[in-house]
């Protein structure tokens, strides 16, 4: 058992700082670093973090201003082959469950113009929500996102419903969906 689990972020980064001068090895100091970090990150149930981002035409969207009784995150990259391929699926889930989803896509793309042009190639542009993160900062801190696609479904008041693993998103959506008809 961690004796941090349970604890505010606050406090076990001051038992981080505490504690991490006597690990020896840098390596086992950052696995420390990350077992403290899990048991402080987001879960299922929580309030998902509301920031004002850019999208592709360099406009600023805020998720707060997304109104849909289910929210659909997609976490992504141009580089991430998983993620292109299951962004194929957003426009017959839009279609499918109409004005009670909205999705919306954050990349973590390096520059706004990488994903402005892979989503203009693709005719994605202006089909769904698309903001851009960056691959550092904002969410990436926030969420503490290890691989993509990242999911996240939300309610209507931004809440975490699901944190499905992308091969389970379409079921976990499903499911959700069905429980709101």
């Amino acid at each position: 058992k961690n004796k941090f689990h349970g604890k505010k972020a606050a406090a076990a980064e001051a038992d981080i700082r505490r504690y991490e001068d006597s690990i020896r090895y840098p390596f086992t100091r950052d696995i420390y670093r990350n077992v403290i970090a899990t048991y402080n990150s987001i879960k299922t149930g929580d309030q998902f973090p509301l920031m004002t981002l850019f999208n592709e035409k360099g406009k600023p969207v805020s998720l707060e201003n997304i109104n849909s009784d289910v929210i659909l995150v997609d976490f992504w990259a141009t580089w991430c082959l998983p993620c292109k391929q299951h962004m194929t699926q957003f426009p017959r889930l839009m279609t499918t469950y109409g004005k009670k989803l909205a999705i919306v896509s954050i990349s973590v793309d390096d520059s706004l113009q990488t994903m402005k042009r892979f989503l203009d190639q693709q005719q994605y542009t202006g089909k769904w929500v698309t903001i851009h993160n960056g691959n550092s900062g904002n969410y990436y801190n926030t969420l503490r996102i290890d691989g993509y696609p990242s999911y996240f479904i939300l309610d209507r008041n931004k809440k975490i419903l699901a944190m499905p693993f992308f091969n389970d998103m379409e079921d976990e959506l499903e499911a959700i969906m069905t429980g709101i008809k």
